[in-house]
């Protein structure tokens, strides 16, 4: 049940143990780990499996590589290593060792979309169930077995407003240009606020996205299909009219103007939520936003009639700006939206930033 509404983005990490270099005589010839992705639907038809492809192609790399030394600088032959581990479960392809030349080689292979330097990775904090207010006897986290065979892509940072890289202690007066706030903690430190996986357990509504929406904002944002492959397994293909970022449906708002008119400017963005909270609920919409910064919600009253009903909302900013800004700086301002239904208070961070380019 817990992992129902808890949708964990998962960006693969993954640890590899320390490479050996090759005793060889020149520089440029020793070896190290790389992982090497493939793409899942390119395999020849010519191979029984893909882990014959894998081993012809790191094959082939090694004989292109090899002649090449020999031409350009009389290496000794030697003879070629096999696949050290070959991936299907996050990822398809394989690790091996590879010299620098190896590896230039490996990037324009058909079939590869990436290329992984072996690297250490460490702990960094043993205490992120308790940070998190996690317990061990109720709750969310006995409820999903602890954990038990859970990915999580989510990084404790410890940002924390006590923390000495935000004090400003030695620091001098503030600029007379500054029209910010002054404290330690700020919006882009905590993004949408501390995270409370007990309250996560039971949000209301949840702002839904499935991966072909992350691919259609990549492409477009201009990225390639090959670029996309990496953390796409499937093939890409790109929509011919490229959707709108502002209308990704993330349950955060980032609105950026440039500052070069001191007539009002405006945003819209468009967002669908699901009900993931009492079948029969009215949401009622309100605002916190600064001086000079204007939200409209419509409709302003979402009423559902049924679990993982949907409904879909449009919200509008528009900024009176005020005072003048110097070449390349940069002013940001938070609003906030939040959906209530007397039990659940749904809130989301929206960003207004002005930008003065040189």
């Amino acid at each position: 049940m817990a992992g129902r509404y808890i949708g964990w983005l998962c960006f693969a990490a993954i640890i590899f143990v320390g490479a050996a270099a090759m005793p060889l005589t020149m520089e440029s010839s020793r070896s190290r780990t790389y992982i090497v992705q493939m793409g899942y639907h390119e395999a020849s038809n010519l191979f029984a499996s893909k882990t014959s492809w894998y081993s012809s192609v790191l094959e082939s790399v090694k004989l292109q590589a090899l002649e090449g030394a020999q031409i350009l600088e009389g290496v000794s032959a030697v003879g070629p290593e096999g696949l050290m581990h070959v991936y299907d479960t996050v990822f398809h392809g394989f690790s091996a060792k590879l010299t620098p030349r190896e590896a230039s080689y490996m990037e324009s292979m058909p079939g590869v979309l990436s290329l992984y330097p072996d690297g250490v990775k460490q702990l960094h904090t043993t205490r992120t169930p308790e940070f998190l207010g996690l317990s061990t006897t109720n709750g969310l986290w006995p409820e999903s077995d602890y954990g038990e065979d859970v990915i999580i892509g989510v990084l404790d940072t410890g940002v924390w407003p006590e923390s000495s890289s935000f004090s400003d202690h030695d620091m001098g007066p503030v600029p007379e240009r500054w029209r910010g706030i002054c404290n330690v903690s700020s919006p882009f430190d905590f993004g949408a606020g501390a995270v409370q996986p007990q309250k996560a357990n039971n949000p209301g509504l949840v702002y839904d996205i499935v991966t072909r929406d992350y691919v259609n904002l990549l492409c477009a944002l201009k990225y390639t299909p090959k670029q996309i492959q990496v953390l796409n397994i499937e093939t890409v293909v790109c929509p011919s009219t490229a959707i709108l970022p502002n209308n990704f449906n993330y349950p955060s708002f980032a609105a950026i103007f440039e500052a070069t008119a001191l007539v009002p400017q405006s945003a819209t963005f468009i967002r669908t939520v699901t009900n993931v909270g009492l079948p029969n609920s009215t949401y009622t919409f309100s605002t916190l936003s600064p001086e000079g910064v204007t939200i409209t919600v419509e409709p302003e009253i979402l009423v559902f009639t049924a679990l993982h009903e949907k409904q879909t909302f449009t919200l509008h900013v528009e900024v009176k700006w005020q005072g003048e800004l110097s070449p390349d700086e940069r002013d940001t301002k938070f609003a906030y939206l939040t959906w209530t239904d007397g039990i659940h208070d749904v809130q989301s961070p929206i960003a207004i930033t002005k930008n003065r380019s040189f």
